[in-house]
This record gives structure tokens, C-alpha cells and sequence, in this order.
């Protein structure tokens, strides 16, 4: 897979989860650390735009946790996510684009490592939509093998920013179970 198709991939089971969840409401808990369905729904709207931007370097800002507070949804959350989503992979897919480096926080990265971060941002976070709304929880296997690589590689079982603890899943769990364990959440 591709970093624009891991990306894509991402981004589509994440509208996915948004459509599912039109009419929820916005104060509905959620099983991302204290977010209302409002604030994750923008977060996973401003996070694809923030990533879009820190790579077109339309902005040097990473401020991942105000993302969460940033009004994107307004009444059409799918069209609003459409709108970052596209940017992010013009950004990502742009000629020489992931061979350079851009400030991510206090460190610096490759754009194409940053492509997993990204993705893992949309799979984890449609993830949190749908068990919040009742929706089928099952991240494609692709897009989390990849992902849950990436943290494995990067984080592991130590402690790791805006995660909580890794939680055990069960044996034969899917590989997407799997992704949901490792970010502290329950599958």
C-alpha cells in the first residue's frame, strides 16, 4: 500500500463513521478521553487539515490539542471532513512532497513517516465515532496492519502522549482490535 492509498484508505473508513453518525448528539461521551462527539468530530476534521497544512507549509503550527475545540462540523461534518481530506492527500501526494522535512512539535520528520500518524489519527479516531454511535467498529485490515506497525515500532507498550495504557486483547483478535488495544482503547 501506498502512502497516498494508506491515507485514502484511512480517510474513507473515517467518513465512513461520520455519515453513520449524522444526528448524533454533540454532547454524546464518547470513548476518546473526554471528547463529546463534537469535539471528536472536529478533531478528526482540523487534525486532517492541520497534517494538510503542516505539509504544504501553509502553517508551521502543531497544536494537536487544540484541534479538538477548532468549529469545523458546523451542520455537514462529511463535506467539512471532505474539504481537509482532500487537501491533506494533494498535500501528502505533492511532487517531492514526502521526501521533506517539516516541524512536527519540537522534533522534526520526514513527511512520509508522517503519513502514519495521519492515518492512524483517522482510523483510531472513526474508530471512536463509531463505537460511540453503534456503528460496526471494524477498522479494514490494510490500513491498521500498517498503522499498528508504526506504533509497535514508535511507542510500543511505553508510555506514549494522548494514549492511554495499552489494553490486552483477546487471542484471534483482529489486527484492527489489535490497533484499538494498543492506543488504550477497548475493543
Amino acid at each position: 500500500m501506498t502512502p497516498l492509498e494508506l491515507l485514502d484508505a484511512a480517510f474513507v473508513f473515517a467518513r465512513a463513521k461520520l455519515v453513520g453518525a449524522a444526528g448524533a448528539a454533540p454532547e454524546l461521551v464518547t470513548p476518546c478521553r473526554d471528547w463529546t462527539m463534537r469535539q471528536l468530530v472536529n478533531h478528526l476534521i482540523a487534525s486532517a487539515e492541520g497534517f494538510a497544512s503542516m505539509v504544504d507549509g501553509s502553517s508551521t503550527e502543531f497544536d494537536i490539542e487544540s484541534w479538538a475545540e477548532t468549529p469545523y462540523a458546523g451542520d455537514d461534518a462529511a463535506s467539512a471532513y471532505d474539504t481537509a481530506t482532500t487537501h491533506a492527500l494533494a498535500a501528502f501526494g505533492a511532487p517531492g512532497a514526502l521526501e521533506r522535512t517539516i516541524s512536527i512539535g519540537p522534533r522534526e520528520a520526514l513527511v512520509g513517516f508522517v503519513v502514519l500518524p495521519c492515518a492512524g489519527d483517522a482510523l483510531l479516531h472513526g474508530w471512536d465515532v463509531a463505537k460511540a454511535t453503534g456503528q460496526d467498529t471494524e477498522i479494514p485490515a490494510g490500513p491498521a496492519a500498517e498503522v499498528l506497525a508504526f506504533m509497535e515500532r514508535n511507542g510500543g507498550d511505553g508510555p506514549r502522549p494522548n494514549f492511554d495504557a495499552p489494553v490486552a486483547v483477546a487471542d484471534g483478535a483482529s489486527v484492527g482490535e489489535r490497533l484499538v488495544g494498543l492506543s488504550g482503547r477497548h475493543p
